[in-house]
């Protein structure tokens, strides 16, 4: 997830096997958490992105966070597996 204050705009990215690593009895609250992050992300972007930085809840856990994680050697192997929401 990566917001760009002049745009005022949030992209949200997924690891593109996320199927592959939720359990598949998770997958429709999986589905519907993105659902929301998009529509939230359409409403109040900064309000997500601060809310999303501190997460720890269910599902989700935020790892690591920041203003841009392409230059964090230790996640842009990670990175590089997600994929635009």
């Amino acid at each position: 997830m990566t917001l760009d204050p002049i745009a005022n705009s949030l992209r949200i990215r997924v690891h593109g096997m996320w199927e592959k690593i939720v359990l598949r009895h998770d997958h429709d609250y999986f589905r519907s958490l993105l659902a929301d992050f998009k529509k939230r992300a359409a409403h109040d972007p900064d309000a997500l992105f601060r809310q999303l930085c501190s997460l720890n809840v269910g599902l989700f856990v935020t790892y690591k966070s920041g203003p841009d994680l392409t230059e964090d050697s230790e996640s842009i192997g990670l990175y590089s597996e997600f994929v635009s929401l």
